[in-house]
């Protein structure tokens, strides 16, 4: 593609703080990951960029560098999102960043390794699917410590009949994006299913997409930036006082869920499952493999499972062992040039299979 003249682009962080940006060339920038110290986990360190075009189209060129590069078998590909849709980027690697080129239309374009969700695009999902159905509703289980609202979205039959509840939760790192283009296809496929209705017989769903709210706005992976224990949602689940910790604790203890089911996201290529109850996990994985084969099971069905470590400090962990629940924990990585179409279609699969796997046999309606 041929630029002529000057292209009056400007490329800024679209969640701010978290990158640092050097202008090259009209059409070239060096972008720089923040690294948030060797106590954190820096491999998936937030990046969203936004590119400002007022001109004509432009090929543009941004590097990336790493704040972590143990994984840069991982770092080819990149998403540029524009009016709402999204395309992949392939870029090449050195061993401490990548390099990608791609076109910046006219407008306003956002850019980086993986789409990023935003507390705002949560509330939009919820005001959008409770207009939609008269099964939704929605609430807040408490504040962060920035005091905002962290929203959960309740879908079930209304009525007095008691009922086991089922809870979905995406972004206790708020880093992991995949897991509220998960739970908002989770949510669409509940209130468009009629074999998903059948389901409201037995269970009410309770759905967080965003219940790490501060760490999202921030680009944090944690609550908050501090020692681990204390802000890590998952490590300190029933120890720490932290409000968004203590939000979660409170709803989710109040509700004894029958099943939890947590979404995650990570750099490995295979979805990851995990379980307390390894028979459990195994039903899930058959359930799963035994489906048609099509073109998103081919590059995506290779799983990994493990059973999960017992700790106490864990919420999960505490569900599991004092209300029997059936816990599972799954990671959908961006890999393999998965769009959030693709996220979603994975993460309803992943549900499907756990309840089919969770329910009894006089229960079973799939």
């Amino acid at each position: 593609m041929t630029n002529h003249g000057k292209i009056p682009l400007q490329l800024t962080d679209a969640i701010g703080g978290t990158v640092r940006i050097a202008r090259l060339g009209s059409l070239e920038w060096r972008v720089t990951q923040r690294f948030l110290g060797s106590e954190h986990d820096n491999a998936q360190n937030a990046t969203w960029l936004r590119l400002d075009n007022a001109g004509r189209c432009a090929t543009v060129r941004v590097r990336i560098r790493w704040a972590d590069s143990r994984h840069m078998f991982a770092r080819r590909l990149a998403y540029v999102r524009q009016n709402g849709v999204y395309q992949v980027v392939t870029g090449q690697t050195t061993p401490t960043a990548s390099i990608y080129e791609f076109a910046a239309r006219r407008g306003r374009s956002f850019f980086g390794p993986c789409p990023w969700y935003t507390n705002e695009d949560a509330n939009r999902f919820l005001e959008a699917i409770c207009r939609q159905s008269r099964l939704c509703t929605r609430r807040s289980i408490g504040s962060t410590a920035e005091g905002r609202e962290i929203p959960c979205l309740t879908i079930g039959a209304a009525g007095d009949q008691p009922r086991r509840n089922v809870v979905i939760m995406a972004r206790l790192h708020a880093n992991e994006t995949a897991g509220s283009f998960a739970v908002e296809a989770i949510a669409r496929y509940l209130i468009g299913s009629r074999a998903a209705r059948a389901w409201f017989k037995w269970f009410r769903f309770h759905i967080f997409p965003v219940v790490n709210p501060d760490g999202v706005a921030n680009g944090l992976k944690l609550t908050r930036m501090g020692p681990v224990e204390q802000f890590d949602m998952e490590r300190g689940g029933m120890i720490s006082d932290d409000p968004t910790i203590r939000g979660l604790r409170t709803a989710v203890r109040a509700l004894r869920p029958a099943v939890l089911l947590d979404y995650h996201s990570y750099l490995i290529r295979p979805p990851m499952l995990l379980a307390f109850d390894k028979r459990l996990l195994l039903r899930v994985l058959d359930i799963l493999l035994a489906q048609k084969m099509d073109a998103l099971n081919q590059s995506s069905y290779w799983y990994t499972y493990h059973s999960m470590r017992y700790r106490p400090e864990s919420l999960r962990c505490y569900c599991h062992r004092h209300f029997g629940t059936s816990v599972l924990v799954t990671e959908i990585p961006w890999a393999h040039d998965r769009l959030p179409a693709d996220i979603g279609r994975l993460g309803v699969r992943v549900f499907k299979a756990l309840m089919a796997a969770t329910l009894t046999s006089g229960d079973r309606i799939i």
